[in-house]
């Protein structure tokens, strides 16, 4: 990312050595736990992004939607993610690509690749929603029943 956005070598360096002793980064790659995919996959997200507004081929939009799809599978937070660049799209000149097949097959692929979560959710009875309900209960102070 350091020479996607016109670092040389020292800058690349740098930021190379902040990700490697980055305390987020040594914390959750540490032990096993899906917080460390879900890095890995914003990081790549993130990375693509850049590479689509400096000037990349937009089949890139499609590799985007791939990784999207496969942090899907992970993690339901990347919908985040492609909520953030859907409004970062829409709110500088990049908005351009929404007028492009490029960003929407992309969306579709992300669809596509992470279909096989939404019949094991209902199938064990949508443990990711019930652990996000949990969460916020929590956070605003609700008491959690047990059933």
């Amino acid at each position: 990312m350091g020479r996607e956005l016109g670092g040389g070598r020292a800058a690349q360096g740098l930021a190379g050595l902040a990700v490697l002793v980055s305390p987020v980064v040594l914390f959750t790659t540490g032990y096993y736990s899906i917080n460390a995919s879900d890095l890995a996959v914003w990081t790549l997200a993130a990375y693509l992004l850049l590479r689509l507004l400096n000037g990349a081929g937009p089949w890139l939009w499609v590799a985007l939607g791939v990784v999207l799809g496969v942090g899907l599978l992970n993690k339901w937070s990347v919908i985040w993610l492609g909520m953030g660049v859907a409004v970062g799209l829409i709110l500088t000149p990049q908005r351009r690509w929404l007028l492009t097949p490029w960003p929407w097959l992309g969306e579709l692929v992300a669809a596509l690749v992470s279909m096989p979560n939404l019949p094991w959710q209902a199938q064990h009875h949508w443990p990711t929603l019930e652990f996000c309900a949990r969460r916020w209960r929590a956070a605003v102070g609700c008491e959690i029943r047990k059933s």
